[in-house]
Parts: C-alpha cells; sequence; structure tokens
C-alpha cells in the first residue's frame, strides 16, 4: 500500500496535490506550508470498512504538521482523530 506517487493540477487559481496510492486510493487537498488541507479521499475498487482509507491517512500523516478536513462529513472518517 505504500507505493504512491503525488501530482499537481490547477483547481480554479490554487495548485491542488494528489497522493494516488498503488491500490487506487486517492487523497486530494492543498499544501500550506507544513500545513493540509483535506478536500477528498477516496478507497477506488477497494472493499469498504478494510480500513484503507485510515492507512491512506496514517502514511500521509508524518508529512505534515496539521491536517485539516474540509467538505466532508465526518460520518465518512470515522478515525479523524488520527490527523492531528
Amino acid at each position: 500500500m505504500y507505493d504512491v506517487c503525488d501530482y499537481e493540477f490547477m483547481y480554479g487559481n490554487r495548485m491542488a496535490t494528489v497522493f494516488k496510492f498503488r491500490e487506487g486510493m486517492k487523497i486530494i487537498g492543498f499544501i500550506y506550508g507544513s500545513n493540509f488541507e483535506l478536500r477528498v479521499l477516496t478507497i477506488g475498487n477497494n472493499p469498504r470498512r478494510k480500513g484503507f482509507g485510515r492507512k491512506a491517512l496514517e502514511f500521509l500523516r508524518p508529512r505534515f504538521n496539521k491536517i485539516n478536513v474540509t467538505e466532508i462529513c465526518e460520518a465518512a472518517l470515522p478515525f479523524l482523530y488520527l490527523l492531528n
């Protein structure tokens, strides 16, 4: 799961960053210095409730001092305590 590539694209007038994992998961958001604003977390075609989203965030967590979640329902991420 830890094979990950990242790339950027323009979203409106801001540069968005995508972290794409080999198994199909993606995390999309905006980097502000040492902080990350998470906008999208997808698990691709993987089965739900198998911990893929959680593992993706655990991999990403050491890269940033703070991760903020915006525009995602809290119920969709039951493991929000991992972020900060």
